[in-house]
């Protein structure tokens, strides 16, 4: 286990890169299970804009970073 990784608060302009991480593990593992419309909910829910604006509501999301890398 990499004792490197830190769980913070995401920061504003983050939201891109963790759309990047979420998109293909849901894409390969999960979303195949899911119906169109579910597939469709769910990236919604975790598109870039939608992540700002809970954010700016003041929703969390936290994130896991090592060496300043968001890994999830």
């Amino acid at each position: 286990m990499d004792e490197n990784i830190v769980y913070r608060l995401m920061l504003p302009g983050e939201e891109t890169q963790i759309n990047a991480l979420i998109v293909p593990v849901f894409t390969e593992f999960i979303g195949r299970r899911y119906p169109p419309e579910g597939v469709r909910e769910f990236l919604g829910y975790v598109d870039p804009g939608a992540l700002r604006k809970r954010f700016l509501s003041n929703h969390f999301t936290l994130v896991a970073t090592s060496h300043d890398r968001i890994v999830g």
